[in-house]
């Protein structure tokens, strides 16, 4: 076993992966920020303009809460894959698992083991990012196994997670299993639910849960990555979100805000915008959310992304949980993807 200190060797990546305040006669809209002004659910892009900003929108608390720790993994079965691959496509999954308080809890004071393992029955399990891990928690390495891997993960009041790529590169027809043993989780996939999944699995009465979402692609030069944050309530149907863009790799590679809710015409909309971690224009956002069931308190989220022209380069998909209680208290996570199949970079190429 090893502490993650090195960098990732697995230098492949997939291709076509996947995904505001108000005016004061809009209820649904947001009314605690000082942009009420600026951003409104019935402007055009929510009034969020193509503008650069400074890095994390001016908010220093922005930089600091979404410059994710996402540790690097020196993996020897995962720098295989990329040493083998061909011209030829082969089918791949890229998975995000998360695990703990995936609202944030600052009040929780009970600490889960979710130590176990992460499996399949064919094909390469090729580790990307440890999402979150602090001291204590690591990927035991070097791994036995190409198809397998175990980790020690203590979440508290946060969670952690792992980055993941499975590469099928099995010609046989059986049928493909990913078994996730992650403490009190449990749980096994087949490789088709992997496709396009956006899982939020209730684990305990505390709060925990266990989310995953991926897409399955063939190998090719990836366009496509993450987002993840906080999605908030600010008023009884709407609120805000914030978090990071994330690259095919797993690294956070800028930030992203926004503003969701009901406008005049009843309808569920959400805006928002990207930058770059140096604050250049990455996107706009625009799209639509809705709830799972009657609580309200889950749902999912999809859209386009634009650019500074006003063309639709691409398409942003995810799932969200908020708190009717506590406001505040809100997680989402997602996928995007480039209609262009270029890879987005640290730099705006919009």
């Amino acid at each position: 076993m090893e502490y993650f200190k090195k960098s990732l060797l697995v230098a492949f990546v997939l291709s076509g992966l996947i995904f505001m305040g108000c005016e004061q006669n809009n209820p649904a809209e947001p009314e605690d920020t000082e942009q009420t002004e600026l951003e409104s659910l019935d402007k055009v892009d929510g009034g969020y303009t193509t503008d650069d900003e400074l890095p994390g929108f001016g908010e220093t608390t922005m930089v600091v809460e979404y410059e994710e720790t996402a540790m690097t993994v020196s993996d020897d079965y995962s720098a295989a894959v990329d040493s083998g691959l061909t011209e030829s496509a082969i089918p791949a999954y890229f998975l995000r698992l998360t695990w703990g308080q995936l609202l944030g809890d600052s009040t929780a004071s009970t600490t889960v083991d979710w130590s176990g393992s992460i499996e399949i029955n064919k094909g390469v399990l090729a580790i990307q990012k440890a999402v979150r891990f602090e001291q204590g928690d690591y990927i035991h390495l070097p791994r036995e196994s190409r198809q397998a891997l175990e980790f020690t993960s203590l979440t508290n009041v946060h969670f952690d997670g792992i980055s993941l790529i499975i590469v099928d590169n099995d010609t046989t027809d059986s049928d493909g299993l990913l078994t996730v043993n992650a403490g009190p989780y449990s749980r096994t996939f087949s490789f088709a639910e992997l496709d396009g999944i956006e899982l939020i699995d209730s684990v305990d009465d505390l709060g925990n849960e266990f989310s995953i979402v991926g897409h399955a692609k063939e190998v090719h030069p990836f366009a496509g990555g993450f987002f993840a944050g906080k999605w908030l309530r600010r008023a009884g149907v709407g609120g805000t979100f914030e978090g990071r863009w994330i690259n095919s790799l797993g690294t956070s590679i800028g930030y992203m805000k926004g503003i969701w809710g009901q406008n005049l015409r009843g309808m569920n909309v959400m805006f928002g915008k990207y930058i770059h971690r140096d604050g250049t224009f990455g996107g706009l956002l625009a799209g639509e959310w809705g709830s799972d069931d009657m609580t309200g308190e889950s749902g999912w989220m999809k859209g386009r992304w634009i650019n500074r022209s006003r063309t639709t380069i691409g398409q942003f998909k995810g799932v969200w949980r908020s708190s009717l209680e506590v406001e505040g208290k809100g997680f989402f996570h997602g996928r995007w993807n480039r209609n262009d199949g270029a890879p987005e970079g640290e730099e705006a190429t919009n």
